[in-house]
């Protein structure tokens, strides 16, 4: 049997006819459709890393897009034997220049860890002079240029000015001659402008005619006065189309020169095409590119599932095979999905050996030398063979050839004769396999053959799960439990009669042997201890999710717990730098007024300090400290960096002194940019020689910006300063207008007004100094 037919049984072309959908080019298309299993390991490696770097590039970036796909490999062959090409063939062969361009910059974003894909995007070069020059001469609607050459623009330009003066003389000739004409238009007859003359009329002009109308009654007409002018006109197109001949043959005789390299290109465009579409069918069907396993000889097939079933339906199955077990004898109930399962294990291997990849979320598949596949009930009417005797000719032929590198499928196995002997022949050419090693995967309904398995250490017994309740197939694989046929519950789903279902009952207890039973009990066991587990696995996934989403609302609820907090520290904050303006509005009043205030003004101004001071210590059990926060000490007024960390208390650094201190007594802070200058009262040590005539308190807090402005304003009245300016920003305006609230008071200002246009507007404030 040819290998062809023998992957035909897997529907291997149908399988790549959905892999080839996502090619481009037909080429690649091709490619794919011929492409057989290979049995060369470094073939196969290299095949499967290609796609695997394919594959992580879409996941990423997307694939490399050919805009422009066109078949050129015949045009370009027809140059190398030095035809002329026409001008589309031209232009389509140029614009081999923008898929090459699209790769390479694919390639320097994208493929820079793809060392393969890389190699292989190097292989393209760049002709721009051949692209350029056929871009330059060739139009988008393959036209050739009138810039290709200056005798084809000027030859274009008479034959536009002879054909002007045709029209007009011809004009002329209509509005003379109207009444004689069968209609006022030019017509073209054999390439030359005509009027259409009334027969009876032919004989009195002075011209040629050029054939009659199919009534008769009108002939075309070609004046006498536009004769010459149509001949010198025929003799420019004759001129233009020889030009156009020599520009098409020197563009060939360019493609010719570069050929070689063009065809490679294209080869190379081909081939990339043909791995991102492997890629993409694998990304977009949840796919995977296989490991080759040569030295482990390990199959693992994670939820795998044919390509051929509808995703929405498939049942996906984990498939494993260890080198001390290489051999699945698999059971079940006929339409249990036995055939299904041979298949998909078969078509993967294939796949992988192909350099496809294949439809799992994991895949580790042996490197073999030999695919050996014999599933199906299929007749060979050629050679007149009936199913058993077909099935025999292929395992002859397979047992001839198998060695430790083979892998075989064989579908019920010993079936289509005899039981009996169908059964003991099954045993032998088991013997025969598990001596020679191969990989071999199995179905059988022989009690015998089963019960073989189980006395083997070197067979993976597993069976496809038959519902007994339902009366149909799950086409679920499991490991370690054999099946059953069920035929009396498949019969019994079709309505056979009970009574025909109890003799045949009566009749399989005669028959079985005590070893059958018992082997049926063991299996029914095993049956519900796995029905047991998978309910286990259940509980355990239901608690597991519900421990994620307890996570996650615990997460939640930290987020908003610390969005509500953020929110009531910073409306506190707002309402603290609101009280102290207008708390350090009052001091300055008492600084100005001294003793002349009254007894209740003063209690006014300690009232709004206690309240100033129960405001912050609010403030101070809401919010959270953390190692490396600034923050303020409430008592003291004292700012620093936390070091360490209590339960309730926290080790503040001020100014080089660990200090500890209740967290109740601690505030947020904002580091200033720029240090304080000492002050005692309104007297400032150590004065500057130099000094800004302009404040900058954009970012400050308020009470940090108004403690700023006096000093500013108190050293700017010392060194005789008379104008200022002060500049706070925009933003809610709350820090603005408490400077202005604050200038006011302030004895030391004349006046103040917001800045010009040109100097910060309503950013910033000019302050005039007494």
């Amino acid at each position: 049997m040819k290998k062809e037919n023998t992957y035909d049984i897997l529907q291997f072309r149908d399988v790549k006819q959905q892999i080839e959908n996502f090619c481009c080019f037909s080429r690649a298309k091709q490619q794919i459709q011929e492409q057989l299993p290979q049995f060369h390991y470094l073939w196969i490696k290299e095949e499967l890393k290609k796609v695997e770097e394919a594959y992580h590039c879409i996941v990423q970036y997307g694939r490399v897009s050919f805009s422009y796909v066109y078949e050129i490999e015949k045009d370009l062959i027809l140059a190398k034997k030095g035809s002329v090409l026409n001008p589309q063939s031209l232009y389509q062969i140029a614009r081999q220049k923008e898929n090459i361009i699209a790769v390479q910059l694919y390639q320097k974003e994208w493929m820079k860890d793809s060392i393969r894909l890389h190699d292989i995007a190097d292989c393209l070069i760049l002709e721009k002079h051949v692209f350029d020059e056929i871009f330059r001469c060739i139009e988008a609607n393959y036209e050739v240029s009138s810039l290709a050459s200056e005798k084809l623009s000027r030859l274009r330009k008479e034959i536009v000015q002879v054909q002007s003066q045709i029209t007009q003389q011809m004009q002329i000739f209509i509005q003379k001659h109207s009444d004689k004409l069968s209609d006022h238009i030019v017509a073209n007859r054999l390439g030359r402008s005509c009027v259409l003359l009334q027969v009876s009329n032919k004989n009195q002009l002075k011209g040629m005619i050029h054939g009659e109308s199919a009534s008769k009654q009108t002939v075309y007409f070609e004046p006498q006065i536009v004769v010459e002018l149509n001949n010198k006109l025929q003799q420019l197109k004759s001129e233009e189309q020889i030009e156009i001949e020599i520009i098409l043959r020197r563009l060939s005789n360019l493609v010719k020169d570069h050929a070689d390299i063009l065809l490679a290109n294209q080869d190379t465009l081909v081939q990339l095409d043909a791995i991102f579409a492997k890629a993409q069918w694998a990304w977009k069907e949840d796919g995977c590119v296989p490991i080759v396993s040569k030295e482990e000889s390990t199959l693992y097939l994670k939820d795998a599932r044919h390509p051929l079933i509808d995703k929405q339906k498939v049942v996906s199955n984990t498939y494993r095979m260890q080198k001390d077990k290489k051999m699945i004898l698999l059971s079940g109930s006929n339409t249990g999905g036995k055939t299904i399962t041979l298949k998909t294990i078969a078509l993967a291997l294939c796949m992988m050996h192909s350099g496809f990849p294949v439809l799992a979320k994991e895949a580790q598949l042996p490197f073999v030398k030999n695919i050996f596949i014999d599933i199906g009930d299929q007749q060979s009417i050629e050679h007149s063979l009936s199913t058993f005797s077909s099935h025999i000719a292929r395992q002859v032929e397979l047992l001839n050839c198998v060695n430790e590198q083979s892998f075989v499928f064989l579908d019920e196995l010993g079936s289509g004769t005899d039981p009996q002997e169908g059964e003991c022949l099954a045993l032998a050419i088991l013997d025969e396999l598990l001596q020679k090693g191969a990989y071999t995967i199995v179905s059988t309904h022989f009690n015998e053959v089963k019960k073989y398995a189980y006395e083997r250490q070197d067979i993976l017994v597993a069976s496809v799960q038959f519902d007994k309740e339902k009366l149909q197939p799950t086409y679920k694989y499991l490991e370690g439990i054999s099946g059953d046929s069920h035929a009396f519950e498949i019969a019994r789903r079709y309505k056979l009669k009970e009574s025909v279902l109890e003799k045949a009952t009566e009749y399989k207890k005669r028959m079985s042997k005590e070893s059958d039973y018992l082997i049926e009990q063991l299996q029914n066991q095993l049956e519900e201890n796995r029905k047991e587990y998978e309910k286990l696995q259940s509980l355990q996934q239901e608690y597991e999710q519900q421990q994620q989403q307890l996570e996650q609302a615990k997460r939640k609820f930290e987020k908003q717990k610390e969005r509500e907090l953020e929110h009531m520290y910073m409306e506190f904050e707002e309402q603290s730098e609101a009280l102290k303006a207008e708390l350090l509005t009052y001091i300055q009043k008492v600084k100005e007024q001294g003793n002349q205030m009254k007894p209740h003004q003063i209690s006014d101004l300690q009232h709004q300090a206690m309240k100033l001071q129960l405001q912050e210590e609010s403030q101070s059990q809401i919010a959270e400290f953390h190692v490396g926060d600034f923050i303020r000490i409430i008592s003291l007024n004292y700012y620093g960096e936390i070091v360490e960390m209590k339960k309730k208390e926290a080790f503040v650094l001020v100014n080089g002194i660990k200090m500890k201190v209740k967290l109740q007594d601690l505030a947020h802070a904002t580091r200033k940019k720029e240090k304080k200058v000492k002050e005692k009262g309104y007297h400032y040590e150590g004065i500057q020689t130099s000094f800004s005539l302009e404040l900058n308190v954009i970012s400050y807090r308020v009470e940090e910006a108004l403690e700023m402005v006096e000093k500013y304003i108190s050293q700017a009245c010392v060194r005789k300063i008379k104008v200022v300016r002060i500049v706070h920003g925009v933003g809610t305006l709350a820090l603005k207008n408490a400077i202005h609230k604050y200038l006011k008071t302030n004895k030391l200002v004349d006046s103040f007004v917001s800045a010009p246009n040109n100097e910060g507007g309503f950013g910033a404030t000019v302050v005039h100094l007494k």
